[in-house]
């Protein structure tokens, strides 16, 4: 290839990755956005992450017992994403805590296994990353404003277990998820 050919195809691709990058670095921004409106538009309150608040974020919560401690969320992101599944996120001073459920399709009363494609993702006070990949997941109540379930886990690593128990959410509910079978 002659070096004006190729200096002029190098021209092409660079240019077309510095479009993609741009049109990709646009759609994050837009995207960044749509977070950041959402996480204004919702009441957040910071506590002690050893003190119960029943109103973490303008009445969503996730809390739950882990190793035998009370764990609470004192900040939330909410998913405001249009996918099959939705995000319960959460932390505290001492960590983070996140697991999928179903999202558009929610099933109530239906069971969620949590297991290795899919597990409880728990971040402690040390920056320990647990899998949790024993336990589930329970959708108890959906309608057009919250999502609402129990949940419970147990994390291995090295000989060592976390266990989560009496675990409870309170998610926002999306556009597109339909209501729950139970009348609520």
């Amino acid at each position: 290839m002659s070096p004006a050919k190729y200096l002029l195809s190098s021209v092409v691709i660079g240019s077309a990755i510095v479009g993609y990058a741009a049109a990709t670095r646009n759609e994050a921004r837009k995207h960044a956005d749509q977070i950041v409106a959402m996480r204004d538009s919702v009441s957040t309150t910071t506590t002690d992450s050893t003190t119960p608040n029943s109103d973490s974020l303008g009445g969503g919560y996730l809390r739950a017992t882990i190793n035998g401690r009370g764990w609470e969320a004192t900040e939330m992101t909410p998913d405001m994403g249009r996918g099959s599944s939705l995000v319960v996120n959460g932390r505290n001073s001492s960590g983070f805590l996140n697991f999928n459920i179903d999202g558009t399709n929610t099933e109530v009363d239906k069971p969620r296994v949590f297991r290795k494609t899919s597990p409880v993702m728990y971040w402690d006070e040390n920056n320990e990353t647990w899998w949790g990949t024993k336990g589930e997941a329970v959708v108890t109540k959906v309608d057009a404003q919250w999502i609402e379930g129990k949940f419970h886990f147990t994390a291995e690593k090295n000989g060592q277990q976390v266990v989560g128990e009496n675990g409870e959410f309170r998610v926002p509910s999306r556009p597109g998820v339909l209501p729950s079978s139970n009348g609520s």
